[in-house]
């Protein structure tokens, strides 16, 4: 009774203070009627403060404790022997013959060295915005066959989109980042010119980084958007171009399997891309004749083909149709993307900023770097 009359008292007033004088009467009423339970009261309401407030000092002395011995294992343990690691890496020979091997090429070849940076960046980063695409499209349900208000190909010209611009921006800011030390290493010869500064970037040149991408893969390599979404393991995915047709539920026979495996070593897998049938690891394997649809969702009277199928794609499909697991799965770049993700990287622009380099004989050999040029090797710590 006491707190239902309480939280009465505070719902009235806090809604309209006037109507408050009411609840205020009965609580003095029953305050003055009952002393020992208002005292009782009171008591436990002493104690449970009490216990509030010695339970928050346990419990922040026990965080702070933590904390302390953390930090202290952090100083004391995984700090110095990340030191000693970067020690023993940057003193191991292969390290040093990696850095001189790259010195001397970014030496011979300093505008080419630049390209290959910016290209590598670039290309990174437009195949890293197309792998989080995927795994976003998995995350919402969305395959290459979601037809409802074209989810997959709105999110895929999104996707090319945004990732030729970030890839065009992160070239030409590896390329900003590299061009004074190509410049101070093309040197000043007969004849020679020297690599332009990189012009600073625009809104406008995003926009036409998007737009050059877009174009390039819809237009000029007649690739579909939807493509870019992750396969459906119970239906064609989206490198199934070429087919076999079957004899009904049964299995390939072995003129099947030959034409199925032709396709296969030159398509690659219809599900995921893959070029080879079961990895680096394992040659001696073929192709997989996959039924589509498999054989336990087509309906009487439909049509099945077989598609080229690599074993992990096959042990993913069988663990779908068998313990009903989402028959979602994220697949490699297709050629049309990594073509996209080149040209994206090193565009026009950027070849032009460096179209003097080719004409003018940049590219002419550098005397190598000796290794007197480099640091001496710190002396090894006796064992």
């Amino acid at each position: 009774q006491p707190f239902a009359i309480a939280i009465l008292f505070l719902c009235v007033f806090a809604h309209c203070p006037s109507t408050a004088i009411v609840p205020m009467n009965a609580v003095r009423s029953f305050w003055k009627g009952h002393p020992r339970k208002s005292e009782d009261l009171a008591k436990n309401a002493n104690v449970l403060k009490d216990r509030l407030r010695q339970g928050g000092s346990k419990f922040c002395s026990y965080v702070d404790n933590a904390v302390h011995k953390i930090k202290g294992a952090a100083d004391n343990v995984v700090i110095p022997m990340f030191h000693s690691a970067c020690g023993r890496l940057s003193e191991s020979s292969i390290v040093y013959g990696c850095r001189l091997h790259w010195l001397t090429f970014r030496s011979n070849h300093p505008a080419f060295s630049e390209l290959l940076c910016s290209t590598v960046c670039g290309t990174s980063v437009f195949l890293g915005i197309l792998h989080c695409s995927q795994v976003y499209m998995v995350a919402k349900k969305i395959s290459t066959w979601t037809s409802r208000t074209r989810p997959a190909s709105i999110i895929g010209c999104a996707t090319i989109a945004l990732a030729g611009a970030c890839a065009g921006q992160a070239s030409y800011g590896v390329s900003a980042c590299l061009r004074p030390y190509t410049r101070s290493m093309g040197g000043a010869g007969p004849g020679r010119l020297l690599p332009g500064s990189v012009h600073s970037r625009t809104p406008l040149d995003l926009l036409s980084d998007a737009c050059l991408a877009l174009a390039l893969y819809r237009l000029g390599l007649g690739a579909l958007f939807r493509n870019l979404a992750p396969a459906d393991l119970t239906r064609p995915g989206p490198f199934a171009r070429e087919w076999v047709l079957t004899n009904g539920e049964n299995y390939a026979n072995s003129g099947q399997r030959m034409r199925v495996g032709r396709i296969g070593w030159r398509r690659g897998c219809h599900s995921c891309g893959a070029r080879l049938p079961s990895g680096l690891l394992e040659w001696g394997r073929s192709w997989i004749c996959d039924h589509q649809p498999p054989n336990k969702l087509v309906s009487m009277g439909e049509e099945q083909r077989f598609y080229p199928h690599c074993l992990s794609c096959s042990q993913t499909q069988s663990a779908v149709l068998r313990f009903l697991r989402p028959p979602l799965l994220a697949h490699y770049p297709s050629l049309e993307s990594a073509a996209v993700s080149l040209f994206s990287s090193c565009k026009p622009g950027a070849l032009w900023d460096r179209l003097p380099d080719r004409i003018m004989g940049l590219f002419s050999p550098r005397p190598p770097i000796e290794p007197r040029d480099l640091p001496p090797l710190p002396p090894r710590a006796p064992p």
